[in-house]
């Protein structure tokens, strides 16, 4: 299946909810949302970043709406970055990861790396009599670091491969790539259990031929913390009161778009991920609000005069907006 921009754009009118036993269309603030997560993703990243932030009567779940579009505008991209493979070969020996293999998930050590042909290869040692040799470039998307260190036994045992959900196969254009591979399209910045909470209780339906397949949101969003140990993820989340480890994203990659949630998110995170696009989610009964407009309002009064980028997007009624440049 192929799916092209305007699909993206058309999937978002068939989207619903389930309502007790009924599927619903989504509210028109939700389609709003959406939209402007797939207009935001679909900008360049060059030498400035857009700004867009939103003043709301409540940030209640626009955060998921937002998050929605941006992957699966992106999921239906092709992966040109080489982020993600250059943060792999920064990784020392000994590094514990699992690669996602045809045949399922097989958990090694990084044994080294080389040159070979003019590529650079990956060595990861899956047992204590075998190894295998993956182009980096190729592969990388399907490596993922893993959250604790391994014991190699004997001989690899591969993990099963995991089902691929009836909602990913209806909505991006390789779905088998999109749950075996590692790319970030979206950092979120949050309080991390409200997130939780919103994307794994919130049911979406998607008809197809007639019938409706549906799964909760995290299904698409594939949120690293909140997928499982060491899966293949799309999202990752920082928590916006985190402590001195979880101030900064745990890993080199830029993330395309930053979703900072709130005004303490902002204050504490905004001048972080410079390469990043930034979409700001601001709660009007939130106590810091006007501190968080004021230094916004700064920073537009710095903004590039001439704008090189102006996405266009709808808001939900009762939403104020201020869209910006700024250099990198």
């Amino acid at each position: 299946m192929v799916i092209d921009a305007n699909d993206i754009k058309h999937i978002n009118t068939r989207l619903r909810y389930r309502h007790e036993e009924n599927w619903l269309s989504l509210p028109t603030w939700c389609r709003h949302y959406i939209d402007l997560g797939i207009e935001v993703a679909r900008l360049p990243q060059m030498e400035t970043r857009l700004r867009v932030a939103l003043a709301l009567p409540t940030s209640a779940f626009a955060t998921l709406f937002v998050a929605l579009g941006i992957v699966l505008e992106l999921a239906n991209q092709p992966n040109t970055s080489k982020d993600y493979s250059e943060y792999i070969r920064s990784q020392p020996v000994g590094t514990s990861v699992v690669y996602q293999s045809p045949q399922g998930r097989l958990k090694g050590i990084i044994e080294g790396f080389l040159e070979r042909d003019g590529k650079t290869y990956i060595e990861i040692r899956l047992g204590v009599h075998s190894s295998l040799q993956l182009p980096l470039l190729d592969r990388a998307s399907r490596i993922t670091i893993a959250d604790r260190d391994f014991k190699l036994k004997d001989y690899p045992r591969s993990g099963k491969v995991p089902s691929i959900p009836e909602l990913i196969r209806a909505s991006v254009s390789d779905p088998t790539a999109f749950i075996t591979q590692t790319q970030l399209h979206c950092l979120i910045v949050t309080q991390i259990s409200e997130l939780r909470s919103e994307v794994e209780s919130t049911i979406l339906g998607l008809e197809v031929q007639g019938k409706i397949v549906s799964g909760p949101a995290l299904d698409i969003l594939r949120i690293e913390q909140f997928v499982g140990i060491d899966q293949p993820y799309r999202c990752r989340v920082v928590a916006s009161y985190g402590s001195a480890e979880t101030d900064v994203l745990p890993e080199p990659v830029s993330p395309p778009i930053t979703i900072l949630v709130g005004a303490n998110s902002y204050l504490k995170h905004y001048a972080k991920w410079h390469n990043s696009h930034q979409i700001i989610l601001l709660d009007r009964t939130e106590r810091a609000f006007q501190a968080a407009v004021d230094s916004l309002n700064e920073s537009y009064g710095h903004r590039r005069d001439k704008s090189l980028i102006v996405p266009s997007f709808y808001l939900p009624l009762g939403v104020d907006a201020m869209v910006f440049e700024e250099s990198i």
